[in-house]
């Protein structure tokens, strides 16, 4: 399922048009989206909970050239499901 179907699905169960449940989409992932950007928590009860996951600047070694260096830390955004969500997929 992509994009257009979750708008698809949402505009067959509500009284919404495609272009309503378009901008309500893109709106609910812009907040999503800008939250982490700022660092935020965003919990949502019963689906799961997106955060951002820090990781350090690591020691690598390069077994073809033989050369040390080290990785840039980074920051990756994380999604974990919550118990409810878990338990409602069979």
């Amino acid at each position: 399922m992509n994009k257009q179907d979750i708008i698809n699905e949402i505009k067959n169960q509500t009284k919404l048009t495609k272009r309503e449940c378009n901008d309500a989409i893109n709106a609910f992932l812009n907040v999503i989206k800008d939250g982490l950007n700022k660092g935020e928590y965003i919990g949502l009860s019963g689906l799961g909970k997106w955060y951002v996951q820090q990781y350090g600047a690591k020691y690598m070694y390069n077994p073809v050239t033989k050369k040390h260096y080290y990785t840039k830390p980074k920051k990756v955004p994380v999604f974990k499901a919550g118990n409810k969500f878990k338990t409602c997929i069979k």
